[in-house]
């Protein structure tokens, strides 16, 4: 027998599939062994180190530009976010493994509404800092959305912002794990 899937999810892909097919507009751009098409995948994404983007369906509030970086377990965000009106706003963010699986949920603003951004009409330039888990040496990624918390998402940027983790989380290993193997899913607060 043979069964076609379909996915967006790197991981579970690799996990069931030893083959695989990588479409781009309806048309075949690699097939092989599903490790080398999942490497084409992950090549052909939108990543980066920054974020600039231009507000071409005329949102009240948008993500005009954001830029991440790791300092030892921190996770640093920066944010510009232009508005039409003074609002509150959650500010959320996906970290992708290798395969862009999620991995975790980071937060400011969703799961404690008292936490709110105050983003004024006009630009507001946002800094944000997280400590992150231990992550394996290797990429992942970043993506950010604003809403207005349980009513409605205002911005989702599915450009992805890109991390290299340098070193292995214990000194001294020589132990390397594939960051696609995932850590489950783990809820992170955002800090000021």
């Amino acid at each position: 027998r043979t069964v076609l899937f379909v996915s967006h999810n790197m991981g579970v892909v690799q996990s069931l599939c030893s083959q695989g097919i990588l479409l781009d507009q309806g048309k075949m751009t690699k097939r092989g062994e599903i490790r080398q098409v999942i490497n084409s995948y992950n090549a052909q994404q939108n990543s980066g180190k920054e974020i600039q983007r231009k507000n071409n369906s005329k949102k009240e509030v948008f993500i005009s530009n954001a830029k991440a970086e790791l300092k030892n377990q921190n996770l640093i965000l920066q944010m510009t976010i232009y508005s039409v009106i003074n609002t509150k706003i959650s500010i959320e963010a996906r970290l992708l493994d290798t395969n862009k699986s999620p991995l975790a949920f980071l937060s400011k603003g969703r799961l404690d509404l008292t936490e709110k951004v105050l983003i004024q009409k006009g630009v507001n330039k946002l800094f944000l800092k997280c400590l992150l888990p231990r992550l394996y040496r290797g990429k992942y990624y970043l993506w950010l959305s604003i809403a207005d918390p349980l009513i409605r998402y205002l911005d989702i940027c599915e450009d992805l912002l890109e991390l290299q983790v340098e070193h292995s989380p214990i000194k001294g290993s020589l132990i390397e794990i594939d960051p696609a193997s995932g850590n489950g899913h783990i809820d992170i607060l955002f800090q000021e």
